[in-house]
Formats: structure tokens, sequence, C-alpha cells
């Protein structure tokens, strides 16, 4: 990728340099990763349950998920990475591309946070603890509501820019060889000075 700032500076962005942000990245999810399991790990051993017991409106009993401190800090990092992403979008918005790629993935990332932020708001507020039903159909909402959306939205336009593309090529194809083809008119005075000479 490469554009240019407002002072004019020429920034490229190598494959190899973004092959080190990523492989930070991942490094950093493999460690926050890590941290999560030990700790888990340390309330198994301690005899601490991760699980809660929840009743039902009929009476019935049902385990689910205790709801802990390091989900909050996973949806708060998430939505740090997204408004990151944001603000790389708007960073980028003078890059030059073949058509308007860069507006598709601020939001296709905007839909993203928008979804998340409101299931993480909604699974923080509601009732404990949540019946693993009702949480198991709102994480499929989520899920397919983002990633159906998100896909949509970047995939459809470079199949309509291809398509374009391809149609406005036959078509300007089309009106060429209809041109060549077609027998040229004389022009009125050219048939009368014609007509004259004979």
């Amino acid at each position: 990728m490469e554009f240019r700032t407002r002072k004019a500076h020429r920034l490229v962005l190598r494959d190899k340099d973004l092959l080190k942000y990523l492989c930070g990245m991942v490094l950093i999810i493999v460690a926050y990763l890590s941290a999560w399991t030990a700790s888990n790990m340390n309330f198994i051993e301690e005899g601490f349950s991760l699980l809660t017991i929840g009743k039902d409106q009929d009476g019935s009993f049902f385990n689910a998920c205790k709801p802990l401190w390091w989900d909050y800090v996973t949806e708060a990092g998430e939505a740090v990475l997204l408004l990151f992403g944001l603000h790389l979008g708007c960073a980028a918005r003078n890059a030059t591309v073949q058509f308007e790629e860069r507006r598709f993935l601020w939001c296709s990332v905007f839909i993203e946070l928008l979804f998340s932020s409101a299931f993480y708001v909604w699974r923080a507020l509601a009732v404990h603890p949540i019946h693993p039903d009702v949480n198991l159909i709102a994480v499929f909402i989520r899920s397919h509501l983002t990633n159906t959306l998100v896909l949509l939205v970047l995939f459809f336009p470079k199949f309509w820019y291809h398509y374009k593309q391809h149609r406005d090529l036959q078509a300007q194809l089309t009106t060429n060889h209809q041109t060549l083809t077609k027998p040229r008119k004389m022009a009125p005075q050219a048939t009368y000075l014609i007509l004259m000479c004979q």
C-alpha cells in the first residue's frame, strides 16, 4: 500500500514490514492466551469452580460459565484493536486504490465494532447466569451478523467492480466493431459534386 500524508511524505509499507506487524500481533495474542490459561489452571487447582448453577423459570437447573474479569479484558482489547483499525482506515483515506476499497474495509471494521460492542454490553447487563441456550443463540446471531455483513461489504464491491469492468469492455469492443464494419455515409455536398461531375 502506498499513500501520501498531508505533508506530502511518501509512505511505502513493504510486505516484510507488514509481516513484522502481524507477527507482533500474533505474539501478543499468544501471550494473552497463555496468561488466561495459566490463571484458569490456578483457579481449578485451588478448587475454584469456573461454573455456576442457574435455575430456569420452570425449575430446572443448568450449568453456565461464570463471568470472569478476563472476559472483560478480552472485550476491551478487541475494542481497542477495532478502534485502531478504524484509525488506520481514516489515516489511509488518501491511498490510491482501484476502487473505494479503503471505504469498504473501514465499513467492515465498523460493523464488527458495532455488533461486537452491542453483544458485549448485552452480556454485561444481562441477568447472570445466562442460560446456555440463550447465550448460544446470541453468539450465533452476533457471529452471523458480523461475518455475513463483513463478507458482503468486502467481496460484493470487488465482484461488482470486475463485472462492471468486463461489461464496459464488452460494450466498448461491440461499439468499436460496429463502427469499423458499418459502411460510411457520404456527406450531402460530396454526393452533389459526384452527380454534377457525371
